[in-house]
């Protein structure tokens, strides 16, 4: 009864139901908003709203996951929402891999939004996501990249090394789809740099732009 009521009330405002804070995160919210619970940092949201909106977009854009995806790694898994449209609306069923730095945002991941625990075709692991790209030896088909701080991504994650790593984590017909907000010149640079084919398309969700890039696996290439 209570989250039926909530849902509806927050058509008209938000409605914060959890709240806490972490070394990463000085404020990581839970609210119903718009009929819908979500995730928020201070500044930004984290999963489920403005967020799954564009990755909805952006999934349609580029027709993926598509036949030859079997295998999807999500550095930057947040609350889930990500791996929420892969399952529940794309109706996906290979095999999911998520990184997240944040363990509580783990927690809510799966006190708040259903992400089951980990089985034979996922996987949720606690760490950062170079320290992952840099030792990890399996292939995907497919990479997704929503690393942020707030509304930034780390230099780290936008320089031709780490790309150089991502491309040789993918499959032959691998692709990578980074989202990216103000920093698409510095990561179209490193792209460019790489020798990399890509694509790029614009969404924008309650005055933001975000730019959603698909990177092909781009053969011989090493760090």
């Amino acid at each position: 009864m209570k989250t039926t009521l909530y849902k509806y009330l927050s058509y008209i405002y938000p409605i914060g139901i959890d709240v806490t804070s972490s070394v990463y995160n000085s404020v990581i919210e839970i609210q119903w908003q718009n009929g819908v619970k979500v995730l928020n940092s201070d500044k930004a949201n984290f999963s489920y709203g403005s967020l799954h909106q564009v990755f909805q977009q952006g999934f349609k854009h580029y027709n993926l996951p598509n036949a030859d995806v079997q295998s999807i790694l999500i550095l930057g898994f947040g609350g889930g929402s990500v791996y929420s449209i892969l399952r529940n609306e794309l109706r996906y069923k290979g095999k999911i891999t998520g990184v997240e730095l944040d363990d509580k945002i783990i927690k809510a991941a799966h006190q708040h939004f259903n992400i089951p625990s980990n089985n034979k075709q996922f996987t949720l692991i606690n760490t950062n996501a170079l320290t992952f790209v840099s030792n990890n030896k399996s292939a995907y088909d497919l990479i997704v990249v929503d690393v942020f701080n707030d509304l930034l991504i780390p230099k780290s994650f936008l320089t031709t090394k780490f790309l150089q790593q991502l491309n040789e984590l993918l499959t032959s017909k691998g692709k990578i789809l980074y989202n990216v907000i103000s920093q698409k010149n510095t990561l179209i640079k490193a792209i460019e740099d790489n020798e990399m084919n890509y694509k790029t398309t614009s969404i924008n969700y309650y005055g933001v732009t975000n730019q959603i890039i698909k990177i092909n696996h781009t053969k011989n290439k090493t760090t």
